[in-house]
């Protein structure tokens, strides 16, 4: 019996509406899984736009290159999801290095592929700059400032060589292995993380291409097998694009810095020789106006011991040609006559012998001298020169007898012209004192002469042994002298190979050592000292 057409119907349209929710499944889970994919590229590209807009506001703020290159690390390994970023710099020994012809990385990823010849690499250094890891790597040391050169790294050679392509790798490891004669960066650990990339910084100060340079290099490293999207690589291109502006733009700064610092420091040396060359100019003018000024003073001086004796030997000639003239009025100018023919005469003997004196052509003839006996016969001579201004010498000598060897003659002279400098600039009534020591221990005879008097200014103490330079208002006050006495004190000292030192201080008194009579006032009273220092010489050879 033939079932009904419907049933068959029936049956059909069972199938078909089991066929349709089947297939109403299979769309629902289709497009969740779709969803989900467009969820995750949406979420892929924010995070690109998140990192290059980070990089981007960072460098337009003028952010310190070390902290853009740390951000970029940081970002990169949150957008990748990868482990560790490292971004590297080179330094070269030839700053001037350019890359050369590109060569293709798929020896890195081939190991079977033929090997090119090596291309010639510039000597440079790498530094690690900046190093980021994920939160999972917390056994990863930070390898900051840690240097090797780019030769120990075969890595970078490529990356170097491919500039500006990146350069991935599968597996460095197993390239490694294959490979003994290559070598790896000490930071990199091709074991724990094998697979990564390594992107140039390229960057052209002058903007074109055929003159590029390798600034560093930007490396992921990930301890999984992943492929690299192209996305990413071009993400990692524009990034890479980016850090190279931020290094040049530094680099230059550090530059136009340097330059600013070098000519700030030229001119800072400019002005300073300049200050220098015009206090040199300063001193050499207030020198000349000092030389002017000693010339006057020469000149002076040598004018008055000239023409004072030369005016009284012509009065004296005069005065013996009137007829009639006394004999006791003839003698008397001829006395005159004959003392200031003598005062001419010590002029001229001491400006010759003082040029004896400094030209060393003059040998002191050393002979034993009785220091006690000497100085005695001295002091005896001096009584009668000072009986008039009322001056007394006091002598101060060790108890023990003194022999001094020396030139008998120049230390006659010596204590001559200083006795009789004191006699001239003494007080009236006051004592000078000559005080000998002897020294045992140097062998050498220390003499002290003392006055109260007239004493010597600051500003005249330094050329008080120079010749024709004599104390300020000396020859104002009539004081007689040439200028040459002391001069002349220190060739001979300097001869018997001794020193001579002067000091001239108010006396702490308010003058009371003096007589008191009005004649100086008490305020101007001096402590003059004279202090020659004697050693013993050796006898002159017969």
């Amino acid at each position: 019996m033939q079932a009904p057409p419907y049933s068959g119907r029936c049956l059909e349209m069972e199938k078909l509406k089991s066929v349709s929710e089947q297939l109403a499944v299979a769309v629902e889970e289709g497009s969740s899984g779709a969803i989900a994919c467009f969820q995750d590229q949406g979420s892929f590209y924010r995070q690109h736009q998140n990192l290059l807009y980070d990089l981007t506001m960072a460098i337009h703020r003028g952010t310190t290159l070390d902290r853009i290159l740390q951000l970029t690390a940081d970002r990169l390994v949150e957008a990748l999801q990868t482990e560790r970023a490292t971004i590297l710099l080179l330094k070269y020994t030839d700053p001037l290095f350019k890359t050369r012809q590109a060569r293709s990385s798929e020896a890195l990823n081939d190991p079977a592929a033929p090997q090119r010849p090596p291309q010639r690499l510039p000597r440079a250094k790498i530094t690690v700059v900046a190093q980021a890891t994920s939160s999972h790597q917390s056994d990863s040391q930070p390898q900051l400032h840690q240097s090797f050169w780019l030769h120990e790294c075969f890595w970078c050679q490529e990356a170097f060589t491919n500039a500006p392509r990146p350069v991935p790798i599968a597996d460095l490891a197993e390239f490694l292995r294959g490979h003994p004669d290559r070598t790896c960066g000490p930071i990199f650990a091709p074991d724990v993380r094998p697979t990564g990339v390594n992107v140039p910084l390229v960057g052209s100060a002058s903007g074109s291409s055929s003159s590029t340079t390798v600034l560093g290099f930007l490396v992921l490293e990930h301890s999984q097998a992943r492929p690299w999207l192209a996305e990413e690589l071009r993400l990692l291109e524009i990034v890479a694009a980016s850090l190279s502006t931020a290094i040049l733009h530094s680099q230059t700064i550090q530059h136009v810095q340097a330059l600013v610092e070098d000519r700030n420091a030229q001119l800072h040396s400019s002005l300073d020789v300049q200050a220098k060359l015009y206090e040199k100019s300063r001193q050499q003018v207030e020198q000349l106006r000092r030389l002017n000024q000693v010339k006057d003073e020469i000149l002076s001086t040598l004018s008055h011991e000239l023409n004072t004796p030369l005016t009284t030997m012509k009065m004296a000639v005069q005065m013996l040609r009137q007829p009639g003239l006394p004999l006791e009025r003839q003698a008397k100018y001829l006395d005159i006559l004959e003392e200031e023919l003598r005062r001419e005469s010590n002029l001229v003997k001491d400006l010759l012998n003082l040029q004896r004196l400094e030209s060393n052509s003059v040998e002191p003839f050393v002979q034993t001298v009785d220091l006690k006996q000497f100085l005695r016969n001295l002091a005896n001579s001096f009584e009668a020169k000072w009986a008039e201004p009322e001056l007394k010498l006091s002598l101060s000598l060790p108890k023990s007898a003194i022999k001094l060897q020396t030139d008998a003659n120049s230390l006659d002279r010596i204590l001559m012209e200083l006795l009789t400098n004191a006699g001239k600039y003494s007080e009236p009534g006051t004592t000078v004192h000559l005080h000998i020591a002897h020294d045992r221990t140097a062998n050498q005879v220390v003499m002290t002469l003392t006055n109260i008097g007239v004493g010597i200014s600051e500003e005249d103490l330094p050329f008080i042994f120079d010749k024709f330079r004599r104390g300020t208002g000396v020859t104002e006050r009539a004081i007689a002298g040439t200028g040459l006495g002391l001069a002349l004190v220190k060739s001979l000292v300097m001869q018997l190979n001794g020193t001579i030192a002067v000091t001239s201080r108010p006396k702490g008194d308010g003058g009371t050592s003096g007589r008191g009579d009005g004649s100086t006032p008490p305020n101007l009273l001096y402590e003059t000292c004279f202090t020659v220092t004697l050693p013993q010489l050796a006898a002159t050879a017969s």
